[in-house]
């Protein structure tokens, strides 16, 4: 096995390492696009972790394709400028029947009721993370922290859901943020925009839905996780310097991570390691 195969190297280092190199390479060339290399870091980790083949077209590799989409989407809006209420709204109706793409082998065999349940929660869930993250794109350094910390709750509580892949592609993007976060504190020209926060919300709420259908991640646990993009929000003092407001972002952010992280650990009872 090489260093590459370790499942802790795929999910950390080698995203962490891709954010590095090309955020420092599009904050000379492009500031305004620094966020997409946290996404690229992720995509160089999905490629180890999962593979990037079409086929089978399992859950995970619509959410993949669903991802590479929400890139194009943040790309087109980058360059046609201000986004306006038709380009938010086609957005989120393509990103809706993505999500229901992506569930239908689920809901098909389920109660009526349940399945209708299920997709309107998961859509409501979906919507709000869109809409909520992309309101921190032109905050660099919370919207890191904000994708940071729920992919650090979602992936952490996704392996306590019996999923390991899933909550190992939700890590590698949570450590990219990472990586980005302190690089916004180094690098204040860094911005975080659409192109990391549309493809970071697609990514994060497909994939903890995906944990919470075809595994045993409990409705709680999003409840939890969708509370951190509000939480973010609350006002600090103004006269904190930028390492102290993000270090006390990530001590507002904890309370509701470790929530998340419980309700997963409390529902799945016992696990087999």
């Amino acid at each position: 096995m090489t260093l590459l195969d370790d499942p802790l190297i795929q999910s950390s280092l080698v995203p962490m390492t891709v954010t590095l190199l090309l955020a420092v390479v599009l904050g000379r060339l492009w500031p305004r696009s620094a966020g997409l290399a946290v996404i690229a870091g992720f995509y160089v980790a999905a490629a180890l972790i999962h593979g990037l083949t079409l086929t089978p077209l399992t859950s995970t590799r619509k959410i993949l394709l669903l991802g590479l989409l929400a890139v194009v989407l943040a790309l087109a809006r980058e360059f046609l400028g201000r986004s306006s209420a038709t380009q938010r709204n086609v957005v989120i109706g393509l990103i809706i029947a993505g999500l229901l793409w992506m569930l239908w082998p689920a809901l098909s065999y389920r109660p009526l009721a349940e399945a209708v349940t299920l997709a309107v929660g998961l859509t409501f869930y979906i919507v709000w993370l869109l809409i909520a993250l992309d309101a921190l794109a032109d905050q660099p350094m919370p919207a890191g922290i904000a994708v940071m910390m729920l992919g650090s709750a979602a992936g952490i509580a996704s392996v306590l859901a019996a999923t390991a892949l899933l909550g190992q592609l939700i890590s590698a993007l949570a450590a990219a943020a990472g990586v980005f976060v302190v690089l916004t504190l180094l690098l204040p020209k860094l911005r975080a925009g659409p192109l990391l926060m549309l493809p970071a919300a697609v990514l994060l709420g497909l994939l903890s839905a995906a944990a919470l259908v075809y595994a045993k991640l409990p409705a709680s646990s999003l409840l939890f996780l969708a509370t951190i993009p509000a939480l973010i929000r609350i006002p600090l003092p103004a006269n904190l310097t930028a390492a102290v407001r993000a270090a006390m972002l990530v001590l507002l952010l904890l309370p509701a991570a470790g929530m998340a992280i419980y309700s997963a650990w409390h529902s799945a009872g016992d696990l087999p390691y």
